[in-house]
């Protein structure tokens, strides 16, 4: 028969003092509370999982209070109902976080840029650095690379023209707007040889059609025929001085 535990409160944690091992306060339900001689304070849970006796760490006391505890102990407990070890499913959800992180747009950008800053003039790279703060990052800067879609990049370039600035208001927008898809064409072209993407979706993009046209300059017809030129001559020649 399992030994009944007074479950802890507040006062009591909160008189706990350091000794010279480390010792454990028992909550019940498989929570207790290790403190070290350091006077550190953690929550931890036991459970079995398969036959085999495994420790949950919950986190800190008192940024994790006794009532949030005994809730994070009940959720670990479900998991183990459910068939799902908690330690190896923190784990992998911890992996496939700092994956997602890696795969923030604002991330692969910091390492293409790392790349880049060896290759270009530090004139260059500020300029290049310069541009995807104003025209890119502020758009695509939290997306996960790999879920930006086609349409997300053809609204980027498109909005270049919409955007001014003291530096940029006197800019040809047809040549930035280029510019700007030449960037994210190397950024996704990077992002696809570090397998960050498998798809390189600025290929797709035709930048023709999503260049602002410039103004038409408005040429004179030229005269092509040689005997209109000699007629216009004589014309000219032959017209009537006004004399006085």
């Amino acid at each position: 028969m399992a030994r009944m535990v007074a479950p802890l409160t507040e006062l009591k944690i909160k008189r706990a003092k350091p000794k010279e091992k480390l010792y454990k306060l028992f909550d019940g339900n498989g929570l207790y509370l290790e403190i070290k001689p350091n006077g550190k304070k953690t929550w931890r849970v036991k459970y079995r999982f398969n036959n085999k006796e495994k420790t949950y760490t919950i986190g800190e006391y008192p940024i994790i209070p006794l009532t949030q505890a005994r809730g994070i102990t009940q959720e670990v407990k479900n998991k183990v109902l459910q068939g799902i070890d908690p330690v190896q499913d923190r784990k992998e959800k911890q992996i496939k976080q700092e994956l997602l992180n890696k795969k923030l747009f604002k991330n692969i950008v910091d390492e293409f840029l790392e790349l880049k800053k060896s290759e270009w003039s530090e004139k260059y790279y500020q300029k290049q650095l310069r541009r995807l703060e104003i025209y890119i990052l502020p758009f695509l800067k939290d997306r996960p690379i790999d879920l930006i879609k086609k349409g997300e990049i053809v609204n980027v370039i498109k909005n270049v023209r919409n955007i001014v600035t003291p530096t940029t208001k006197k800019s040809n927008k047809a040549e930035v707007t280029k510019r700007i898809y030449i960037i994210l064409k190397q950024i996704y072209q990077f992002a696809l040889h570090n397998d960050y993407v498998d798809i390189d979706i600025v290929a797709k993009i035709d930048i023709n059609n999503l260049m602002p046209k410039q103004e038409e300059v408005k040429h004179f017809d030229a005269i092509m025929n040689l005997e209109e030129l000699r007629k216009l001559y004589k014309d000219i020649l032959n017209y009537p001085s006004i004399s006085k």
